[in-house]
């Protein structure tokens, strides 16, 4: 297997890989096993049956589990209806690699059902130096990936597909603030969720590299989060809900020292759409080539700047399809510092710049050759 014979293969404990007789014991005995050795479990190529939860109640200190490949080792839990993996308070260096795993369905709910899921108990506590890679969760109604306060943890070729509430889900602990530090995304996907793609809670010091969020409402959602810096990440498809909820690319919603390069926001015709969305007093946000495209009449703004957000800065940013005379580049509700550099509406109209709400009698800095009128 390439894993070293002290990895407890699954099939020794009774699992079935043709994916018809129900392999749950055998998963939660390879497991307890593992923990014993402190261990992680191997799951070989096959599809593996579980009709409830895979927990580490009665083995904590299992180190993970690793499989052939996201498209050969599948954990299919169609008739769950709990989460299909929760482990709680992981040991450092936790790992979860190369497999599938798919539940009930999107839109299952009353039923509460996640992929996976990494919390802690008490309040207290973190998950440290984690690394999950290689991993596709699917057809779960709550969320694909949910984290609680992860610490200097690597997540990596993750990708959440057909989900109800949110792909990827960072908490804080007991609603405390504290929603973990240091951790980084790579080339991380979710798609066709209904609700949000990634929805990160009071997250600090973290980079996103090269993230998607296809077909959701809110692609990515920030909420109370420092020193974050988005690298060439993008959303394309957005849905919208009602005229409450327009499609909305990246929404800032009370975060300090927020950095985005390159987000690219495409929507599709007739979608009530918003690109970036600043409120709740955001601050120190600075959006360099950002890009709002849309193939329709856009009905909202590509940046919308809420009241009490502050110190926003634009550089470079672009939406190349502005058609419509309803909408504007900026929407600014008032109270703000906002510097913006070489932005521009569309190819033929290099120097025209709405303000909407309170032009101009916010505290603007505007580079040459704008049409301040």
């Amino acid at each position: 297997t390439g894993y070293g014979t002290n990895f407890k293969n699954v099939l020794d404990f009774g699992a079935d890989p043709t994916g018809i007789a129900d392999s749950t014991v055998a998963f939660g005995l390879a497991i307890d096993a593992a923990s014993v050795d402190k261990t992680m479990v191997y799951v070989p190529t096959g599809e593996y049956m579980i009709t409830s939860v895979l927990d580490n109640s009665t083995g904590p200190d299992f180190m993970g589990i690793v499989g052939d490949s996201a498209g050969e080792s599948w954990i299919n839990g169609s008739t769950l209806t709990t989460h299909a993996l929760d482990f709680l308070n992981v040991p450092p260096f936790f790992r979860l690699e190369n497999f599938k795993v798919s539940g009930p369905g999107q839109t299952s709910s009353p039923i509460v059902s996640s992929g996976i899921r990494l919390p802690v108990s008490g309040g207290i506590g973190v998950t440290l130096n984690v690394s999950i890679k290689n991993i596709e969760i699917r057809d779960f109604p709550t969320h694909g990936l949910y984290l609680q306060v992860p610490i200097v943890s690597v997540y990596e070729n993750v990708t959440a597909v057909l989900i109800g509430e949110a792909g990827f889900y960072i908490d804080d602990t007991s609603g405390n603030g504290i929603g973990g530090t240091s951790t980084t995304f790579n080339n991380c996907y979710a798609n066709n969720v209904l609700e949000y793609g990634y929805y990160i809670k009071a997250h600090v010091y973290s980079t996103f590299n090269s993230c998607a969020a296809d077909g959701c409402n809110d692609s990515y959602y920030l909420y109370q989060c420092a020193g974050i810096q988005m690298n060439g990440c993008g959303n394309e498809g957005n849905n919208f809900i009602d005229a409450s909820r327009p499609g909305r690319g990246l929404v800032l919603d009370g975060c300090v020292g927020v950095s985005s390069n390159a987000h690219w926001c495409y929507f599709l015709p007739n979608v009530l759409s918003l690109g970036y969305d600043i409120i709740g007093g955001s601050a120190a946000i600075t959006l360099i080539g950002a890009t709002n495209l849309d193939e329709g009449i856009v009905q909202t703004y590509d940046i919308h700047i809420g009241a009490a957000a502050g110190i926003c800065n634009f550089i470079n940013c672009v939406a190349p399809n502005r058609i419509s005379s309803i909408a504007a580049l900026i929407n600014d509700e008032g109270g703000n510092n906002l510097t913006i550099f070489g932005a521009e509406v569309s190819p033929f109209a290099l120097s025209a710049l709405s303000l909407v709400g309170s032009p101009l009698t916010t505290s603007v800095v505007l580079d040459a050759g704008w049409d301040t009128s």
